[in-house]
């Protein structure tokens, strides 16, 4: 494919090389030393394709995480992973972003449906735990003196 080695430098420095031996890095496989035009031409323009579509959910999921503190890296980076982001003292951002949606959600349901239906189900739910634990103990106390010996 190459001619000379000024040529093999001079293409070795362009975007589509970088591109090409990056479809392969990517996955960790070395690329290909010799090959012809078109698997060259094929191999690049599927790579544009993948690293658009991976750029585009890449951009979609941190939107989505970004307001909670986790950043996504890019999967064409090295070693690509999820990010905690941290407040100045050391706090997950993460902590103070779910406190704030989750009262905000619940402001905007007792706005919507009222104190009773917010905190109805929660309060009835507490309730009947505390009663069947009740239960369950009060059964063992009985069942225990029951068969006891005398």
């Amino acid at each position: 494919m190459y001619s000379s080695d000024a040529s093999r430098v001079r293409v070795a420095s362009a975007w589509h090389a970088r591109v090409f031996t990056g479809a392969y890095s990517i996955f960790g496989v070395a690329a290909p030393v010799r090959i012809d035009r078109w698997f060259y031409a094929v191999t690049i323009v599927l790579a544009l394709v993948f690293l658009a579509i991976a750029g585009l959910v890449c951009l979609v999921i941190n939107a989505a995480t970004l307001p909670f503190g986790v950043f996504v890296e890019p999967v064409w980076r090295r070693n690509p992973r999820f990010r905690l982001l941290r407040l100045p003292g050391g706090l997950p951002l993460l902590v103070v972003a779910s406190l704030i949606l989750g009262l905000y959600t619940g402001y905007r349901h007792v706005l919507a449906f009222g104190p009773a239906m917010t905190f109805g189900g929660a309060a009835f739910t507490l309730i009947l735990g505390v009663v069947c634990f009740a239960v369950v103990i009060a059964f063992n106390e009985i069942r225990q003196r029951g068969t006891r010996p005398r």
